[in-house]
């Protein structure tokens, strides 16, 4: 659905900056993860089947894996190449160096995966929980400062954000 409003404001984007990808390229892009039932780690999913290429390909790292609520596709992932190679003689090496490859960056754990799965498995993947900066989460309005208060209104998230074109719309 996302895509869907981002190729009805694509053209307008194109006008502003050429490099905005053409929405066809982010659908062939785009793959179902584990979503079954929250904090599925259950069977592979394309999504899931994706970033075990990515983990596994020959690029040198840093691979950074973002997670926007649950990471049970990581999970999975990571869970599908322990259960493939961990009975191999190279496994250790293998881990270590997946380890020192991806970087988790995720916002919560909301389905409770890197809990109980990644963080007892794979204790040495690098973990980065989004702070630091401005609160741009749940409740930022209680936590802005005073001179960005306005920018988390209502107000002027309708005028300058929701109440604009097709993206706007989409953005909840």
């Amino acid at each position: 659905d996302a895509v869907e409003a981002y190729a009805k404001a694509y053209p307008n984007l194109k006008i502003h900056n050429p490099d905005y990808p053409d929405p066809s390229e982010l659908k062939r892009k785009i793959r179902i993860g584990n979503v079954e039932f929250d904090g599925d780690i259950s069977r592979d999913s394309p999504g899931s089947d994706l970033i075990k290429s990515l983990i596994l390909d020959d690029r040198a790292g840093p691979l950074y894996l973002t997670a926007w609520g649950g990471q049970s596709t990581i999970a999975r992932a990571l869970k599908s190449i322990q259960d493939r190679y961990e009975s191999t003689p190279g496994w250790a090496a293998m881990k270590s160096a997946i380890s020192r490859k991806v970087i988790l960056l995720p916002s919560g754990d909301q389905d409770d995966t890197y809990a109980r799965y990644i963080k007892p498995n794979w204790p040495e993947i690098r973990y980065y929980q989004f702070g630091g900066g401005p609160r741009l989460a749940y409740g930022a309005q209680n936590g802005a400062a005073p001179e960005d208060a306005a920018y988390l209104s209502a107000e002027w998230m309708k005028e300058h954000v929701s109440g604009r074109g097709p993206l706007g719309a989409f953005y909840r």
